[in-house]
């Protein structure tokens, strides 16, 4: 910058001298050039010079962005290394106590013990446990319930006569015949899911002769 400004006689060389403690947003008058196209003795500049004088003042403004560019950079780098830094000092924090090789060898030792811990463990507790064991045995076997096959062999030795009269989805008539079948026989027993249900039956036998009982969880009727 002072060789030239120099050399075309825009300015005194002391004065385009560039003081590094000087902000980066200076304006270039402030920094030795002159917004003005004439020389430092007041003179029109020629069409060559004025072009050079252009050039020189896009160059400042290009080192005016690149100096706040680099600013932002040593900004940055210095956040980085004391974030770094503080990373370092949490990671002494928390070094292993052991090393890869003596957590290996731990390992390993605490492994051997337990092989031979173990069946002693267990021969300990059936010695001084065992009714307590064979409670549990029984316990855990007449309490399974992911056999219910097996359940009742007695019963299921029984011959039994089922008879199956309707099955159907929802609303295809099976209370209906069931209940027509119920008013032919002699005697019969309908067993209802719903109280209410079971209610309405009632009055609705009684109500065409076919007289009942009604037995529920909250009410008893006999006749």
């Amino acid at each position: 910058k002072n060789g030239l400004t120099k050399l075309l006689g825009l300015e005194p060389a002391s004065s385009a001298v560039e003081d590094p403690n000087v902000d980066g947003g200076a304006s270039n008058e402030e920094r030795g050039l002159e917004s003005s196209p004439i020389d430092a003795d007041g003179n029109a500049l020629s069409p060559a010079r004025i072009r050079v004088h252009r050039r020189l003042r896009k160059l400042y403004r290009r080192l005016e962005k690149h100096e706040k560019s680099v600013k932002q950079g040593k900004q940055a780098v210095e956040g980085a290394e004391r974030q770094l830094e503080k990373l370092r000092k949490e990671r002494e924090k928390y070094q292993p106590v052991l090393t890869d090789e003596q957590y290996q060898a731990a390992a390993t030792l605490a492994g051997e013990i337990m092989k031979q811990f173990r069946p002693a463990f267990a021969r300990h507790l059936h010695g001084r446990h065992e009714q307590l064991i064979e409670r549990y045995r029984i316990l855990d076997a007449q309490t399974d319930l992911t056999k219910p096959q097996d359940w009742y062999p007695r019963s299921r030795l029984d011959r039994r006569k089922i008879i199956f009269c309707h099955g159907g989805p929802t609303n295809s008539g099976k209370t209906y015949t069931a209940l027509q079948r119920l008013k032919q026989a002699d005697k019969g027993l309908y067993v209802g899911p719903l109280r209410l249900l079971a209610a309405e039956i009632y009055e609705q036998l009684t109500s065409e002769g076919v007289y009942c009982n009604l037995f529920s969880g909250q009410e008893k009727k006999e006749i």
